[in-house]
């Protein structure tokens, strides 16, 4: 085998073993759509063990989902959770049959699909709504108003 066109010993030697951490820059299922998160964007898993050496187990469920929104075409896609753990040196020697250090990723398909639907209310209702908003603060400052006046003719009628 070869890294970097040196053999893995070369390497081993002037690196100091193997280092099985990663990095996942992007990884998507579907197209994007506005209401979801890709938690594996930009994430980076580091083997903690001093050796750089490890098994990275990683559990993807993937959702399908239909979004859509008011006066455009339904887009359908998926929704990304995931967890992860990762598996020792001493563990992954012990294991029959050995497993080999690095990343391991299952993917499961949900068979429950989620729909995100977008609406608008329709203009009369938004009108109504409106008018209904306006007429309530004229008749509140009108109660207002109104018992202002009559408290204030009360406490001159006093004064009197």
């Amino acid at each position: 085998m070869v890294s970097d066109g040196k053999s893995l010993d070369e390497a081993d030697e002037q690196t100091g073993g193997h280092d099985v951490s990663h990095y996942i820059h992007e990884i998507e299922f579907g197209k994007h759509f506005p209401l979801a998160t890709n938690p594996l964007k930009d994430t980076f898993i580091k083997m903690e063990d001093p050796s750089g050496v490890g098994l990275q187990q990683m559990s993807v469920k993937l959702v399908p989902t239909v979004y859509k929104r008011f006066m455009k075409k339904k887009l359908n896609t998926y929704q990304i959770s995931y967890s992860s753990y990762t598996i020792l040196p001493s563990i992954l020697v012990m294991s029959n049959p050995p497993k080999l250090p690095g990343l391991n990723i299952h993917y499961d398909f949900n068979p429950i699909a989620v729909t995100h639907t977008e609406s608008r209310e329709n203009f009369f209702v938004f009108v109504s709504s409106l008018i209904g908003i306006v007429g309530g603060v004229f008749v509140t400052v009108g109660l207002v108003s109104s018992a202002v006046v009559t408290s204030a003719q009360t406490v001159l009628k006093k004064q009197d």
